[in-house]
């Protein structure tokens, strides 16, 4: 980040400045100063590598044309190589003034019916409104005694909460800021089995969470995020832009001549079944058909990629294409043929990622194109999560051996 000039315009009275910082694990030192300019100046200094729940907060009145300017630069100490900073989000609180839009708050998340594993985690989620700290707190006993959590920031609206390793069947979450309060509406369970149900995600772009505009709004997040009220499911994905059915064979699969492509060990089905998983999703949509693979050679890869899974009992998806707008109409073909040779091989463990998504010329329908042409949107990764979701895989048994298909 350059030197970040921020410029508040004011009519009258104090300003408390408080600045939350996102989370910069990747860096060394990432120290940063702010100046602040009004009446007075005033310098502050936060270390934001790694932080989640530090402020750096000043107290100004503004200028005499009303306005305070905050200069954000690396500080003194500050050793990344790149001299980077970082700043999350600015807050503006005006002394003996009531907030705009007044101050609410709702716990979202446990919110009743949870299975929960102690020693796991689980996210708490809100929603507030001009609130500064959120006091979180658990009960085991419907509420009739309370255990300190934590005290974040409300802006983060997430806290990732270690499940205590008390069982019960009487779990609650209590949320508190000032005189606003909420609870879990109905009971959760905090269980001590230490089940673990892995689904893992193989595929390319789309997999990966391309033409959402955020990483949240993917379709693999929001099956993830779905999952969230049974620790037993989780969710990992090995989905990676580019990459074609070539990419994710089985480790030591001969490559034919004339194909340009190294089978990534890292991100391949012999590295997801690596992971224990009990289910496997593939999601490639359209890389092969732009790779100009031929229809027989998609389909030979699929097989041997699921082939090597349910070998060892592991149920697989296969997801099929996915509209595009190739300007050449053989590739369309190519791609219609494969999504109708996959739900005909496939059956049931096949996945629609075609249609209510492709309009009769095989393009991506506008309303669902990120635009690009190549990748869908939010409410397009949204359609793929419902077509997941609707497999249940959540309600399979994965306590038992692996079952075969």
């Amino acid at each position: 980040m350059q030197n970040t000039n921020i410029l508040l315009r004011l009519v009258s009275g104090i300003l408390l400045l408080a600045l939350p910082f996102v989370p910069a694990a990747q860096v060394p030192i990432s120290d940063t100063q702010y100046v602040i300019e009004g009446l007075t100046t005033d310098t502050v200094y936060l270390k934001t590598a790694s932080n989640t729940d530090q402020t750096a907060t000043s107290t100004m009145f503004p200028a005499t044309d009303g306005t305070i300017a905050v200069t954000a630069t690396a500080g003194p100490n500050n050793t990344n190589s790149s001299s980077f900073y970082y700043l999350g989000a600015l807050r503006m609180v005006y002394a003996n003034e009531a907030p705009a839009g007044g101050t609410s708050l709702a716990l979202i998340a446990p919110n009743g019916g949870e299975f929960l594993q102690a020693g796991k985690a689980t996210d708490i989620r809100w929603e507030s409104q001009n609130l500064i700290n959120v006091i979180l707190e658990y009960s085991v006993d419907a509420g009739d005694n309370w255990q300190p959590i934590d005290t974040v920031p409300a802006i983060g609206q997430s806290y990732n909460w270690t499940i205590p390793a008390t069982p019960t069947n009487d779990g609650r979450v209590r949320i508190t800021a000032n005189t606003l309060t909420d609870t879990s509406d109905d009971l959760f369970e905090i269980s001590l089995d230490s089940t673990s149900c892995n689904i893992v995600v193989l595929g390319s772009s789309t997999a990966e969470g391309a033409g959402a505009s955020a990483p949240d709004s993917s379709w693999v997040s929001r099956f993830s995020r779905s999952l969230a009220g049974n620790t037993r499911y989780q969710v990992t994905n090995l989905g990676r832009g580019g990459y074609t059915t070539y990419h994710i064979l089985p480790t030591g699969t001969p490559i034919p001549g004339g194909v340009n492509i190294s089978i990534d060990q890292t991100r391949n089905v012999t590295r997801a079944l690596a992971l224990n998983p009990f289910a496997i999703v593939v999601n490639m949509p359209s890389n092969d058909a732009a790779n100009n693979f031929p229809v027989a050679d998609q389909l030979a890869n699929f097989r041997r990629i699921v082939e090597a899974a349910t070998s060892q009992g592991v149920r697989v998806w296969v997801a099929t294409t996915q509209p595009r707008n190739f300007t050449n109409p053989g590739q369309i073909n190519v791609q219609r043929i494969v999504r109708d040779s996959i739900l005909a091989i496939y059956d049931e463990y096949a996945v629609d990622f075609w249609n209510d998504l492709a309009a009769d010329n095989g393009f991506i329908r506008p309303e669902f194109d990120s635009g690009d042409g190549v990748h869908v949107n939010d409410a397009g990764h949204r359609l793929l999560f419902k077509r997941v979701s609707q497999l249940a895989i959540d309600t399979l048994n994965c306590s038992v051996s692996r079952a075969g298909r």
